[in-house]
């Protein structure tokens, strides 16, 4: 596995340093703590370096052939270009490229998914009609369901674009939960893993568990979400 800010050859990520110094979080330090998922995920994907995390390896490998895994830290997939309006494209924690496959990395210690949909003004600006609403129709037929995390759908949308411009078969989320006592409200992680078993039972699947999401469809993209749970303290993982 190789780690290079924006996929760039020259930027070369190793050390979870490396990681703070070229692709640092949104609001930098505020969120780099012991315990939070920003730091965590930088300590987690470089602690082996070069090699693959055991958990991350046992997933990636079932959607492509691990031989050739590039991650790149923060990475932004720009929206305005795909018609999703103005503002900030989809910023993953990080994304991976594989041989056939894309897969999105959302990490969270109990930090929350995003607004609910029935939280969100969709229809106060022009702009809002093209984000908000326009990311979930891009996913789902139906009416705007309140239920519905914003932060799954563009997290999924963006993950879908990434594999349809790179022109890989499979387009994976992964949403990663970094447990450490201490640093995370039970109740809060609670909260995140209904709001995830919530969106994925709004899919219909294939055989293959491959989820019918409107956009990977409309593009032969097959389209996946997993969940993993990764106790820091145990070293160990739950799924």
């Amino acid at each position: 596995m190789q780690i290079y800010k924006n996929f760039e050859l020259n930027k070369q990520i190793k050390t979870i340093d490396d990681w703070l110094s070229e692709c640092p979080p949104k609001q930098k330090m505020k969120h780099w703590k012991d315990g939070r998922s920003a730091k965590e995920l930088a300590r987690y994907m470089t602690m082996k370096h070069p090699d693959v995390p055991f958990e991350l390896n046992n997933i990636l490998c079932k959607y492509s052939g691990a031989d050739q895994i590039i991650v790149a830290p923060e990475y932004v997939t720009r929206l305005k270009s795909k018609g999703f309006g103005i503002g900030e494209g989809r910023n993953h924690d990080s994304l991976v490229l594989m041989k056939d496959a894309v897969v999105g990395i959302e990490a969270k210690a109990d930090e929350g998914l995003g607004e609910y949909y029935s939280n969100i003004n969709i229809n106060d600006t022009h702009n809002h009609q093209l984000r908000y609403r326009g990311l979930y129709s891009a996913m789902f037929n139906d009416n705007i369901d309140g239920k519905v995390r914003y932060q799954l759908v563009s997290a999924s949308v963006g993950t879908i674009l990434e594999a349809i411009d790179r022109k890989k078969t499979n387009a994976l989320l992964l949403i990663i939960t970094f447990l450490k006592d201490g640093s995370y409200d039970k109740r809060k992680v609670k909260t995140n893993l209904n709001d995830i078993e919530y969106f994925l039972d709004k899919f219909e699947k294939r055989n293959d568990g491959s989820l019918l999401a409107k956009i990977a469809v409309d593009n032969n993209i097959r389209f996946y979400i997993e969940h993993i749970s990764i106790n820091l303290d145990a070293n160990t993982m739950a799924i």
